[in-house]
């Protein structure tokens, strides 16, 4: 876990859309790198898990991909 951020303060409803941008530029980070001679890939996810008021959880893992734009 490279981080951890709570970002919402009460219950959110079923319809509830709950929108997140997170700065990534305070962490050391490389680009999303996919068999590099066959031998490793560097794959990045973001996992979210939201506590109802119940201590019932739901959690959401979805891989994300980065790159580097040349200048």
């Amino acid at each position: 876990m490279i981080s951890k951020f709570e970002i919402l303060d009460g219950q959110p409803f079923e319809t509830d859309t709950i929108p997140i941008r997170l700065y990534v530029g305070a962490f050391e980070l490389t680009p999303t790198y996919k068999h590099i001679n066959s031998f490793f890939s560097i794959k990045y996810f973001l996992k979210i898990l939201i506590l109802d008021n119940e201590d019932r959880a739901y959690s959401k893992e979805q891989e994300i991909i980065f790159y580097r734009k040349k200048y």
